[in-house]
């Protein structure tokens, strides 16, 4: 399996305020840094879709966050 790289722009709050954070992680970002505005995974998938639709799933699935836009960079093997 690749590493694949995603960086998630949100919208929506701060994702460093604690609830937020602990949202994401119990959301399944426990492999992402977390900023501000951003969420950088490090994300281990068969395919880069399948590395994007986890990711994506998961940061979504946080009650008031939207994400504004995504950065992906080439798989690291």
């Amino acid at each position: 399996m690749a590493t694949h790289h995603i960086e998630i722009v949100t919208d929506g709050a701060d994702l460093l305020e604690w609830e937020t954070l602990e949202a994401l992680y119990e959301a399944g970002c426990n492999d992402a840094t977390i900023g501000h505005n951003t969420v950088e995974f490090d994300r281990e998938a068969p395919s880069l879709d399948d590395a994007l639709r986890s990711a994506r799933q998961a940061v979504e699935s946080v009650p008031g966050l939207r994400v504004c836009s995504i950065r992906l960079e080439p798989a690291l093997t």
